[in-house]
């Protein structure tokens, strides 16, 4: 849920030094997190330097942007949550109050607010590298709308997509 560099709505993947691993450890030294943060603080811009390399080997570049990632939601204070879904849980599939499975942890894009999170990751992504496009993967984790109402409410992940193509 974090991102790998240092993004204007969502957290730094280093950000979460002080949270924990999966595992429960102090995340203090991930190697990951702490190289992320060295880059960014050294004026370091990976995915612009990867998408210059795929100009210069005549490659089309593309970046890839998971649209819900859950991964280890359920380890509290994990180092990679950005803080819009631990401070939003409302807008999670599934509701506080209730015991969710740990795919019920997604975003449910049925939610305005949701969207327009999303919304400006792509548009950041569009205006701050030279990709030819954006690939949005639904499928790494493909519950986005409300269990057992998704094909009603198809609509809202069609007119995203819809608006995403007019970003361009």
């Amino acid at each position: 849920r974090a991102a790998r560099y240092d993004p204007r709505g969502w957290g730094p993947i280093w950000k979460g030094l002080g949270g924990v691993e999966r595992d429960g450890s102090p995340a203090t030294n991930n190697a990951w997190c702490v190289n992320a943060k060295k880059m960014s603080d050294a004026g370091v811009d990976p995915y612009a330097i990867w998408t210059r390399r795929c100009r210069e080997k005549g490659v089309s570049p593309w970046i890839s942007m998971r649209m819900n990632d859950i991964h280890f939601c359920s380890v509290s204070n994990y180092f990679r949550t950005e803080s819009f879904w631990t401070e939003h849980p409302e807008l999670h599939l599934k509701r506080p109050e209730q015991k969710p499975s740990w795919n019920e942890h997604a975003f449910n894009y049925k939610y305005a607010k949701v969207r327009r999170h999303a919304f400006a990751m792509v548009d950041e992504i569009l205006d701050r590298w030279d990709a030819d496009g954006i690939e949005l993967d639904w499928l790494r984790f493909p519950n986005n709308l409300t269990l057992g109402k998704e094909e009603e409410l198809s609509h809202v992940l069609t007119d995203f997509m819809r608006e995403v193509r007019k970003r361009d």
